[in-house]
């Protein structure tokens, strides 16, 4: 099958449309069934952990992925053994309360 670099759009319910799109997740690996194995999510600005949290629960709450191969659209499921990693790079200062 070989490595593909696609768009992924994730959403929620059976058909793929933008008033149901979550937001996109950066890396899916899958095996040919077509169930997704890792999700992988990488916030690349500094961000603080709100951020991070919103991606977490938009991910959680997708239950379809996506992906556009070869001209046609492929549908990826998720499972109670779909893995999840989510990476990014904390503030390099903030404010809190004192």
């Amino acid at each position: 099958m070989g490595s593909r670099v696609n768009a992924i759009k994730g959403f929620f319910g059976q058909k793929v449309d933008n008033r149901n799109r979550l937001a996109d997740i950066d890396m899916l690996i899958a095996l040919p069934d077509k169930v997704t194995r890792v999700l992988i999510e990488i916030e690349e600005r500094a961000c603080y952990p709100k951020k991070n949290l919103e991606d977490v629960l938009a991910t959680l709450l997708r239950n379809h992925f996506a992906v556009l191969v070869q001209g046609h659209q492929e549908l990826f499921e998720v499972s109670p053994s779909t893995k999840l990693i989510v990476a990014g790079v904390g503030p390099n200062s903030g404010k809190r309360l004192q």
